[in-house]
């Protein structure tokens, strides 16, 4: 079976996660380039064949690099230091944080409402979502997004909110209001977005005090099992 050399250039590194999990990929750096190996030549799979390759190489026994077709070797191959796919590109599971609260006071408040609203996330305790999650459908957990914060409370965000106890909240423009609250005020939303939230890349997050705080939304993960089983008890 011939074998196939794969070289990239180092800034290409993060395409090979896409194969990461091919059985037998071996990977290693020399000089600004990453050198993949471990490949059927007569059998390239798709993935493969979609990545930045910057040179395509054959090797022999003697570790003599042939472009493919050619009968004169080009090179020699280094001898390298040689790590599996899945140890050299390493999985970062995002961390699911929420910044600490901070307990800004505005202008505008929030009070008391007799409207009904159907809640769109919820705060709970990481314990109940870490439980929840070891036995929920996959699917189910599939169309939540959560962020936890440093006393280990968790945002949950979705559609079906999962059956645990905590605090609903419900969404507008961004900012999310605690079931059963409103603002004082009926402008407060798109004020409140335009002065604080202006490039829609934060989440607003109200208390019933009318404190509140402001969480990017790339703290958020996917509700993977494998995500809220990683996430780490702080302060235990």
């Amino acid at each position: 079976m011939q074998e196939t050399i794969l070289k990239l250039e180092e800034k290409d590194k993060e395409a090979l996660a896409s194969i990461r999990c091919v059985e037998g990929l071996l990977a290693a750096m020399d000089n600004g380039y990453v050198w993949l190996r471990g490949i059927n030549a007569t059998n390239l799979g798709s993935r493969i064949k979609q990545l930045p390759v910057k040179s395509t190489f054959i090797i022999d026994q003697q570790n003599q690099l042939f472009h493919p077709g050619a009968l004169t070797p080009v090179e020699i191959l280094k001898e390298l230091k040689w790590l599996p796919l899945k140890e050299f590109i390493m999985v970062d599971v995002p961390v699911a944080a929420l910044p600490g609260i901070t307990s800004k006071k505005i202008e505008v408040k929030i009070v008391v409402s007799a409207k009904e609203r159907k809640g769109t996330a919820l705060l709970t305790s990481l314990s109940a979502w870490k439980d929840y999650a070891d036995m929920a459908p996959a699917a189910r957990l599939l169309n939540l997004k959560f962020a936890v914060s440093e006393n280990n409370e968790v945002l949950i965000i979705g559609n079906p909110l999962p059956p645990l106890p905590g605090k609903e909240y419900w969404e507008t423009q961004n900012i999310l209001i605690p079931c059963g609250y409103d603002f004082e005020l009926s402008i407060s939303p798109s004020f409140i977005s335009k002065k604080w939230n202006d490039d829609k890349k934060s989440i607003i997050l109200f208390h019933t005090d009318s404190k509140w705080q402001r969480i990017e939304k790339n703290y958020f993960v996917q509700g993977k099992r494998s995500a809220v089983r990683l996430t780490k008890f702080l302060h235990d």
